[in-house]
């Protein structure tokens, strides 16, 4: 029997780079991690680009 090999890569989200750069999707996952300070300025950014988004 033959079975299929997946390959699982684990990163941190750290290594993702600028939390500007990244899906919002993503950006909110990196935004749990950030610290105080740098939270609530990404926070902003957010909600900004959210706020352009079309739905």
């Amino acid at each position: 029997m033959l079975m299929e090999r997946h390959q699982v890569n684990c990163i941190s989200f750290d290594e993702l780079g600028d939390i500007r750069q990244l899906p919002i999707w993503v950006a909110l996952m990196v935004l749990t991690t950030l610290e105080e300070t740098r939270a609530t300025e990404a926070v902003r950014y957010l909600l900004a680009k959210s706020q352009q988004v079309t739905p």
